[in-house]
């Protein structure tokens, strides 16, 4: 079953960006990069979760905040520098209102 994501990230350097667009490419899924610090992804496979492509974003965008949706669900997964409380004010907005 086709999967959609959006990933959001603070925007980073050519090298970062070739990291993960060549990370997309190994999983053969279909992506979209117009925005500096923003993906659409397609997986037509269905076999992408949020938290598989967070933690590649993280890889390749190291210490920069993200988040990642899956389009039609109630699924995100967020990640960020070493700062609990930062990350947790970031989350709490998404936590409240996402799924709701």
């Amino acid at each position: 079953m086709k999967k959609r994501f959006i990933v959001c990230h603070q925007p980073g350097t050519k090298d970062q960006d070739d990291a993960f667009k060549n990370w997309l490419n190994s999983r053969e899924v279909g992506w979209w990069h117009w925005i500096s610090g923003s993906w659409v992804v397609i997986d037509l496979s269905g076999a992408l979760t949020v938290d598989e492509i967070r933690d590649n974003v993280q890889a390749s965008y190291v210490d920069k905040y993200c988040m990642v949706f899956e389009h039609d669900s109630n699924r995100y997964a967020g990640a960020g520098p070493n700062d609990d409380a930062q990350r947790k004010r970031m989350g709490d907005w998404i936590a409240n209102n996402w799924k709701s």
